[in-house]
């Protein structure tokens, strides 16, 4: 449990669904895997999935015994759906772990989440290069630092496509760095080629972020 001083909330995970997705996989090594994840739907709109897991189980019946595992495990959690919405987009500012796309969604439901925006601040830090990244940070008046590390953070869902959201953040800071340029200006900072295109705007998203994950977050990351 956060050991903050955060105010009492209902979570959403009563109003979530949940549904296990399993499929059978062969990677040509005459092996047949049954991968699965498990989907989360609000108000019959698919918002939130776990991580697919990789060459997890040779029988359809274990593989379904698992997901049924999860299933029961999330619905013990404290979860709420964080959407990401267009002005979430625009009003983030790239390579800024306080205001970027995803901090600025955090920000805008940490109300309901029962926590102040006087008394509390999310960083959202997911990738970096030769440095230990804590994930999503929760900082506050006079309580402990919690974070969320990298391995635990949830997935991105955009219309129905789940991506890690380190992989989600990179695509946002590429937009977001180039949205003022041409695609000349562009290419000619980052030195790509001719016919490479502009990285897209990102669309709206949503994740399901678990209160329960945060963990003390210790000297690693100092």
């Amino acid at each position: 449990m956060i050991s903050t001083r955060s105010k009492p909330v209902k979570p959403d995970t009563a109003k979530i669904t949940f549904r296990a997705r399993i499929r059978a996989v062969n990677y040509g090594d005459d092996l047949t895997f049954h991968e699965w994840s498990i989907r989360m739907f609000h108000r019959g709109k698919l918002v939130g999935s776990t991580p697919e897991t990789w060459r997890g189980h040779s029988c359809h019946l274990d593989a379904r015994t698992a997901a049924r595992r999860e299933i029961r495990r999330l619905q013990k959690r404290r979860l709420f759906v964080i959407p990401v919405t267009a002005r979430c987009i625009a009003d983030g500012q790239e390579r800024d772990c306080n205001t970027c796309a995803i901090a600025q969604a955090l920000w805008h439901s940490q109300e309901r989440m029962g926590y102040p925006k006087r008394d509390y601040n999310f960083r959202v830090s997911t990738y970096g290069a030769w440095m230990d990244c804590p994930g999503i940070v929760l900082s506050g008046e006079d309580a402990e630092t919690l974070h969320i590390p990298p391995d635990k953070l949830p997935q991105v869902l955009t219309q129905g496509y789940a991506e890690d959201m380190a992989d989600w953040t990179m695509g946002w800071d590429d937009w977001a760095e180039s949205r003022h340029e041409t695609a000349e200006e562009w290419r000619e900072r980052t030195g790509e080629d001719d016919d490479e295109p502009k990285p897209c705007r990102p669309l709206p998203c949503t994740f399901v972020l678990d209160l329960d994950d945060f963990a003390p977050l210790g000297d690693d990351y100092d």
